[in-house]
Parts: C-alpha cells; structure tokens; sequence
C-alpha cells in the first residue's frame, strides 16, 4: 500500500491549483509510516528533493508520457 501526495508543484493540468511546495510536504510526511510518492508538477530531477522531504519517490504523468 502507499499513497500520492499532491500538487507538489505548479503543474499545466491544474491551472491555478495551490501546491504544497517541499516546505509542506516535509512537514505532511515527517510522522508518515505508510510510503507515500510525490506528485504534481515534478521532474526526475526532483527525486533527491522528495527523498530528502521524505517521499519515498515521485509520480507523475506528463513528466514521463511518451507520444
């Protein structure tokens, strides 16, 4: 089991959709037991900021579709 955490950042599928930023989202997962994946306007570049907020990865769509 796991759980998404999100927008982290701005993302172009949400417009005008608040996001968490790093800040927040290590704060939301610094008493997390169950493992939960950032999501929401990231990059691969991103997994070292995630690790170090404590995600234990990241998701995405658009970053990682392929046409």
């Amino acid at each position: 089991d796991f759980a998404t955490l999100s927008p982290v950042l701005a993302t172009p599928s949400h417009p005008g959709t608040p996001s968490l930023g790093w800040p927040r989202v290590a704060e939301y997962l610094s008493a997390q037991t169950l493992p939960v994946f950032a999501l929401g306007g990231l990059q691969a570049a991103d997994l070292a900021l995630a690790k170090a907020a404590g995600a234990w990865g990241i998701a995405g769509i658009s970053a990682f579709w392929m046409a």
